[in-house]
Order: C-alpha cells, then sequence, then structure tokens
C-alpha cells in the first residue's frame, strides 16, 4: 500500500490514467518509510517516448502534489542489451590484443576467449550481472569509459530491487542470491 494522502493519490491517477502505460511506485512511499514531502518513485518498463515521457513529468510539476515525482524506466530494454553486446565485441576484441592477454598461455587465452563468449551471450540475453563485470574489466584493462553504461546498469538493478544502496545485503544473503540466479556457473569456465 503506498503512503500517500487520498488526495494525493486521486492527483496522481488522473496524471497516469491520461496515458497508456503501467507505472509501478518503489522506494520509501511503498515502503511505508517517507516523511511528509519525501517523492514519489515511479518506474515503467514499456518503452515511452521522450516526448510523452515529459508530458507526464511535466503533469507532475504542475500538479498540486506537495512532493516531486520522479519517473525511471525500470529495466535496461532488449534493444539496450543488445547494443551493449555490440559495444562490448569490440572492446573484449581490444582486450584481446592487449599485453595482458597476449602474454599468457594459448589455453589461458581460449579461457578468456569462452569466458568473453560466456559474458556476451549474458549480455545478450539481459544478464544484468555479466554487463556490470563487463565495464570492470573495460575499465580496468582499457581505462575505457563505461559511465553511463553503469550509470544505466546501477537505474536498472536498483528498479528492479536487485539492490538498494540504503539497506546492502549481508554476506550471507548475497550469496543466497547469487546461488539463486545461478551465478556460480561463470566460475566453471
Amino acid at each position: 500500500m503506498l503512503q500517500i494522502e487520498t488526495k494525493h493519490w486521486k492527483i496522481i491517477h488522473s496524471i497516469l490514467s491520461r496515458y497508456p502505460y503501467k507505472f509501478y511506485a518503489y522506494g520509501s512511499r511503498v515502503k511505508n518509510q517517507a516523511k511528509k514531502y519525501s517523492d514519489l518513485d515511479l518506474c515503467f518498463y514499456e518503452e515511452i517516448p521522450w516526448n510523452v515521457l515529459s508530458h507526464i513529468q511535466e503533469d507532475f510539476e504542475e500538479s498540486d502534489l506537495p512532493f516531486k515525482v520522479e519517473l525511471y524506466m525500470s529495466k535496461i530494454t532488449k534493444q539496450e542489451f543488445e547494443n551493449y553486446n555490440k559495444q562490448f565485441l569490440s572492446i573484449f576484441a581490444r582486450m584481446m590484443v592487449t599485453s595482458e592477454f597476449k602474454n599468457v598461455s594459448k589455453e589461458e587465452q581460449e579461457r578468456h576467449e569462452k569466458f568473453f563468449g560466456l559474458l556476451l551471450d549474458q549480455i545478450q540475453s539481459g544478464n544484468i550481472f555479466a554487463l556490470c563485470a563487463s565495464c570492470k574489466m573495460a575499465e580496468d584493462v582499457l581505462n575505457e569509459d563505461v559511465s553511463t553504461i553503469k550509470r544505466r546498469a546501477k537505474e536498472h538493478i536498483i528498479a528492479r530491487d536487485y539492490y538498494n544502496p540504503a539497506s546492502p545485503l549481508t554476506l550471507a544473503e548475497f550469496r543466497e542470491r547469487k546461488k539463486k540466479i545461478g551465478y556460480e556457473k561463470f566460475g566453471k569456465l
């Protein structure tokens, strides 16, 4: 249940009902931890044209709500994952010709190629953790600026409730989540 007064809910509902999209609330107002003027975080899963999104945001700004409404795309779209896959294919190809990767045994090079292939497959299929691991490697090996991708990944992770910076997972919770999503297959290469 949302921690919002009825009169404010009516305003929110009247604005959102004008648009053919579904929105989901998250954050302090859902967790019943909101203060009087805490913002309302709304996320959406569909592609919404930027001009429509701008109108929705404008409707909220011009409303009589005493708090701000933040709109976030809650996940990275399939098309974005496909684009990241292509981008990291190029990055991994550049990594393979660095001295760090060239100066290892043929067997080790093959393991790296398999690992990069697995990461690319996982990125293509929408695995956010593979995308984050790839960003880290691109930064460490090539000093590649992947801050835009990292920002989108962080938004995705928080919106999908994979991680909440306000209440980090304990080590036991992290291990359980890792086990649940099948992350151990990365170590089996």
